[in-house]
């Protein structure tokens, strides 16, 4: 008797590395910020093992999966979130570079 296996979907969470919606959900995210001013870029790396994003000062902050676990980092390296919810780590990231906005104004 055989044993019938599942083809995997793009709904598994892989180990390391970012899915295809997910890598798309960070372009959407950064040309919304890229339109008001506060991101330069995106750039992918690895076919999708992690992403660059680029504030608006050209700095860099790197988001990927490790473990499981999605991570974003800022310039420095120091992590400014860690969860398994991929949205949890884009709303991080755009509070982060909304912030920036908000310290001007003041």
């Amino acid at each position: 008797m055989a044993v019938i296996l599942r083809f995997p979907s793009e709904s598994f969470t892989p180990a390391t590395g970012l899915t295809h919606p997910e890598q798309a959900t960070v372009h959407n995210l950064v040309r919304d910020l890229t339109r008001c001013g506060l991101a330069t870029g995106v750039t992918c790396h690895n076919d999708g093992q992690f992403m660059r994003v680029f504030d608006k000062r050209g700095h860099a902050y790197f988001i990927g999966r490790e473990d499981r676990m999605c991570l974003l980092y800022d310039p420095d390296e120091n992590l400014l979130s860690e969860s398994r919810c991929f949205p949890t780590v884009l709303d991080a990231l755009d509070q982060r570079l909304s912030g920036f906005l908000r310290r001007q104004a003041k």
